[in-house]
């Protein structure tokens, strides 16, 4: 049985030892400068998490196994995205209103080439070759446009009418830049999955909750339309 929390506001930052945090359920709750973060060779296991109506300000969790997790409605209150640094996803539904967040595959990373990010990514390939999928967004409403390229495409349940899966077998001789994108910034976000994405595929979002949605919706269909966008996981559309 879940631990209810309601109306609660939980301040600063809090260094977590290796821990389990589950079977918790907040609801209209705010963090405000927390961070959750695994001592140093271990791992922060949250299960059975749901969080609902909930805020945060300026909040971080580092080195994280989030499994079995539901968000439905989270708020910014502040031009600082949540942070998610070197965590991983196991059947984790993103739903209602969700604001930015941004994931790194690791923490305070100085460079892609980087023996911290190798390693980072060598242990999130090995954890991701073993689960059946990792982030169901069809109901999420994104008020920004989500960089996803280190989640692979495959483990993501997306909603086909408002987001893609592209792969990178299907640009392969296409130049990006040579696209008419017409000022969506997926263009940005497709550059950086081709040059540093770890894997072969990526889910792509028009966020339904922002200004751009109708620009980035009408980007999603101008790739489908050349064949290089898939309503659904599979081979590559053009293939």
């Amino acid at each position: 049985m879940r631990s209810v929390q309601r109306d609660q506001t939980y301040f600063m930052q809090h260094q977590v030892a290796a821990a389990e945090l589950s079977r918790r359920r907040f609801e209209s709750c705010h963090f405000d400068n927390c961070t959750l973060r695994a001592s140093p060779g271990q791992t922060i296991s949250i299960r059975d998490l749901e969080l609902v109506d909930c805020s945060q300000r300026s909040s971080a969790l580092a080195g994280a196994v989030l499994d079995e997790v539901v968000v439905d409605g989270l708020r910014n209150l502040s031009d600082m995205p949540l942070f998610l640094e070197g965590v991983v996803f196991r059947h984790v539904t993103l739903r209602g209103r969700i604001a930015q967040f941004k994931i790194n595959p690791a923490e305070a990373l100085v460079s892609w080439d980087s023996p911290e990010a190798k390693q980072a990514l060598a242990g999130q390939r090995r954890f991701y070759a073993g689960i059946d999928w990792a982030l169901d967004i069809r109901e999420a409403s994104f008020t920004f446009g989500p960089d996803l390229q280190f989640v692979p495409g495959r483990l993501v349940r997306f909603d086909p009418s408002t987001q893609a899966l592209v792969h990178r077998a299907a640009f392969a001789g296409v130049d990006p830049s040579s696209l008419p994108w017409e000022k969506s910034a997926l263009e940005i976000g497709i550059q950086w999955f081709l040059e540093d994405g770890p894997y072969e595929e990526c889910v792509i979002v028009a966020p339904k909750k922002s200004k751009a949605f109708k620009r980035d919706l009408a980007a999603i269909e101008m790739l489908r339309a050349r064949g290089l966008a898939d309503l659904a996981s599979g081979k590559p559309a053009g293939a």
